[in-house]
């Protein structure tokens, strides 16, 4: 070994065969075995497949094409499409189907700067004006997918449920029974299950044309006090996924915002929400004041606001309800069903007119005692007309059903009767978190 030349692990290095660039020699490269899988191996198959069988490279071509060069062959353009906003469902006057109408947009006027105060036009397609931004087209037929259908004899477009925001049921209509109504919406593709579900104090198609105050139609303004009827939690606005399975729920029983038309001051005829209507086996029974849907709202959790007005020596005293949780507890005594309901809700003190200190530890468990007095005032008020109407609306039998199966089994077929008479306990505990930013009544000096 010349000296100075590089060893490795004590071996002397030896060079390549390839040190220059060049392959190794035939006998290296035969005695080496490609691995499984080996990609020139499988290129050289595949080669060799598409040469003997040339007609599968065209086949393979004309499938691929066919999936990514056909386009959207069911595509339905928007400018083919009459967007409802909302819908609304009553009783043909001669009893023999139904009423059917439908609120459309006109998106011309939609985004426009006072295009549509007025957000209704008139009923069996009139009506059309040119600063309105909606147009109510109403037609009858004996089933609701008959006087759909119908609109294609006088609209240009397809009527598009899939951005329906509300569906307004007749009075009438809901109390012959509204199972068959959504029967039409849910087997419908187009309709969501979000879409809201609302009852009218009268007729549906009344409040469709009545004139929205800040809205440009009337679908818009019932969506946005469906978002904000919260704040002060005398109604409810369930979509139609909640509705129908309230309907469906053995021991449970629906309940839906009601909807009433009046005249303000100006002469303009619109809309307010009043209550709730309360439904029996899917049929409209009767109504809640917005007091009574409240008693309702403080049971099932849904109080996220409003006032507790509550009386002083001198004045009154505003709490806002600011937080609750519920508990249902259903149970037995002597073999007789009761149910004892728990609550607890924190409060700020939102608005004070009783004169001389307020703020002492005295002062404020009294305001806590007559605001818990209230609300189980509340509660008895809601539950005795509820049990007059046999109407569940608060789920006391679905609590049953959950803990108590075996009993419920025996109880089911009489539930009407054995709610007509339940005994409900109601605890309530009140707690004011905060004054606010200020520490004393305002008074002149």
């Amino acid at each position: 070994m010349a000296e100075g030349e590089p060893r490795e692990s004590g071996r002397p290095l030896k060079k390549s065969s390839c040190a220059s660039g060049g392959l190794p020699p035939p006998s290296a490269r035969g005695a080496r075995r490609l691995p499984p899988g080996n990609t020139s191996r499988t290129s050289e198959s595949r080669g060799l497949f598409l040469r003997r069988f040339p007609g599968m490279l065209l086949l393979l071509i004309g499938l691929l094409s066919g999936v990514y060069l056909t386009g959207c062959w069911d595509r339905v353009e928007v400018e083919s499409l009459a967007i409802v906003l909302a819908v609304g469902v009553d009783l043909e006057p001669q009893g023999d189907g139904f009423l059917f109408t439908v609120q459309v947009a006109r998106p011309s006027l939609l985004g426009k700067a006072g295009g549509g105060a007025m957000g209704g036009g008139g009923g069996n397609g009139g009506g059309l004006g040119q600063t309105r931004a909606s147009w109510n087209a109403t037609l009858p037929g004996r089933t609701l997918f008959e006087a759909e259908r119908r609109f294609r004899r006088q609209m240009s477009r397809r009527l598009f449920l899939g951005t329906t925001k509300v569906v307004v049921i007749g009075e009438e209509a809901a109390r012959q029974g509204v199972g068959e109504l959504f029967d039409y919406f849910l087997r419908d593709r187009e309709p969501r299950f979000t879409l809201l579900v609302a009852v009218a104090r009268g007729t549906a198609r009344g409040i469709l044309s009545t004139e929205p105050a800040l809205e440009k139609t009337v679908g818009q303004e019932i969506d946005l006090l469906s978002r904000y009827i919260s704040d002060d939690s005398t109604s409810l606005f369930p979509d139609m996924a909640d509705f129908v399975g309230r309907l469906w729920t053995p021991g449970e029983e629906a309940v839906a915002p009601a909807l009433t038309a009046y005249e303000d001051e100006t002469g303009s005829r619109r809309l307010r929400v009043e209550g709730l209507a309360v439904f029996r086996k899917g049929r409209l029974v009767g109504w809640f004041t917005p007091q009574e849907s409240r008693g309702l709202l403080w049971v099932l959790g849904k109080v996220e606001g409003g006032a507790i007005d509550l009386a002083c020596s001198q004045g009154r005293v505003a709490l806002e309800v600011t937080g609750q949780s519920v508990r249902v507890q259903p149970g037995f005594i002597a073999d007789r069903p009761v149910v004892e309901v728990h609550l607890r809700d924190d409060t700020n003190l939102a608005e004070e007119q009783c004169p001389g200190p307020v703020f002492t530890p005295e002062t404020l468990k009294a305001i806590e005692m007559q605001a818990e007095d209230k609300i189980r005032d509340e509660i008895m008020t809601t539950l005795t007309k509820a049990q007059e109407m046999r109407a569940d609306v608060f789920g006391f039998g679905r609590a049953f059903r959950g803990r108590y199966p075996g009993k419920w089994r025996e109880m089911e077929g009489q539930w009407e009767e054995i709610f007509s008479r339940l005994e409900v306990k109601v605890t309530a505990d009140v707690t004011i978190r905060r004054s606010g930013l200020l520490t004393e009544t305002v008074e002149p000096r």
